[in-house]
């Protein structure tokens, strides 16, 4: 992490994913990037890394993280968007480079509608772009998607690929609907100018309304454990005459392990048919996970959060793939996240090497980290 790239504007960024930059729609800036760089980019308010830490795909040496941000005008409103992938499997690379690619460009060309109908028009738009992927073999990605205005962040995502921001204002005048249904936001303890939202839903096994929508679908949502191999997460149980799933504790469970520095337990979402075995319970691609005999249990419809504050608001956003947050424990994020940009992301590059002791970039053990860090205050 020495030293930084400086860009004097989106044109002269490198597309390092090897594909060409799309035409920008709307006065749109883009550009698609950055991988295996281990230097911090830095472009305007905008701070960018992503490293290496392990291999995946055939030879284990890609990095299947994707990263896209265009700043677009149109009319009257600008905004930042920004698009982290986090790919898997024999094919994970083309299905996030693709996917980021796909999703920067289309949201531009959209904008107008999207800001407009935010939920109906992101939930078409992932499920278009999941449509073009369908031959793309083994594999899948995640997707997270934000679009940040003077007065309001449109969050997206699928899988988890995780954003997060810090709002300069009080909880009272901020308001934030998860796919339409309104969500209370909380005071920031100890901060009474200052809110921190986490922006992403969580996809996986520990969310009860998707584990309920999963083990609906027939398909197995287990802990990894040392000693029993597998163990259900949760039992079925009537409660009033409604069935209902009932979490079982890790704790209760021998062998089970934490995976992540805040403790989360190791499980995998088994389809039964297929046996395809994930550790989220939404992704783009998938396909051979998509379809049990009771239903899809894998699907590529994003949870979407708009947030709304008051204009000019300064907010700063935190959004990267799972190899960053993993390392950071949850209760720390929003901590790392005030830090300056820089740091911001060198604390988490460095949690990760506690992490993984003795595993140095390029190697097949870990994670691959990418983060992007905006500030909407403008840096002198």
């Amino acid at each position: 992490m020495s030293g930084f790239s400086q860009v004097p504007n989106v044109h002269t960024m490198p597309a390092l994913t090897g594909r060409p930059q799309p035409s920008a729609p709307l006065s749109a800036n883009m550009f698609l990037g950055a991988k295996d760089t281990g230097t911090i980019i830095r472009w305007r308010n905008i701070r960018i890394a992503s490293q290496k830490l392990g291999g995946s795909g055939p030879s284990k040496q890609e990095n299947q993280d994707a990263i896209a941000l265009a700043t677009i005008t149109h009319g009257e409103h600008t905004a930042e968007i920004y698009v982290v992938c986090d790919g898997h499997g024999t094919y994970g690379m083309r299905y996030a480079d693709t996917v980021a690619y796909l999703m920067i460009a289309t949201v531009c060309a959209q904008f107008s509608t999207i800001i407009t109908e935010p939920v109906t028009m992101l939930k078409a738009l992932f499920t278009q772009i999941n449509s073009e992927t369908r031959s793309f073999g083994h594999g899948g990605t995640t997707c997270t998607v934000t679009i940040v205005m003077h007065d309001r962040i449109i969050c997206a995502n699928v899988g988890d690929s995780e954003a997060i921001t810090r709002i300069h204002c009080p909880s009272a005048h901020i308001t934030s609907t998860i796919d339409s249904v309104p969500v209370v936001v909380e005071p920031t303890e100890g901060s009474a100018d200052i809110t921190h939202l986490r922006l992403t839903t969580d996809h996986s096994g520990f969310n009860p309304v998707e584990a309920a929508r999963v083990l609906s679908s027939g398909a197995r949502v287990e802990y990894m454990c040392r000693d029993l191999g597998q163990a259900a997460m949760y039992s079925h149980a009537v409660v009033d005459g409604i069935p209902t799933y009932q979490f079982i504790d890790p704790r209760t469970i021998p062998g089970t392990y934490a995976t992540t520095a805040s403790g989360q337990v190791a499980h995998y979402i088994t389809d039964p048919i297929s046996l395809q075995q994930l550790n989220m319970s939404r992704s783009m691609g998938d396909w051979a996970a998509v379809g049990s005999r009771l239903g899809a249990f894998i699907i590529a419809e994003p949870s979407v959060n708009v947030v709304t504050f008051p204009p000019g608001t300064r907010v700063r956003l935190v959004t990267g793939s799972d190899g960053y947050f993993n390392c950071i424990p949850e209760s720390a994020q929003f901590a790392v996240a005030s830090k300056t940009m820089e740091e911001v992301i060198t604390d988490g590059f460095a949690a990760a090497y506690r992490l993984f002791p003795g595993r140095t970039p390029g190697t097949s053990s870990g994670d691959n980290l990418t983060v992007l860090v905006y500030d909407s205050e403008p840096l002198p």
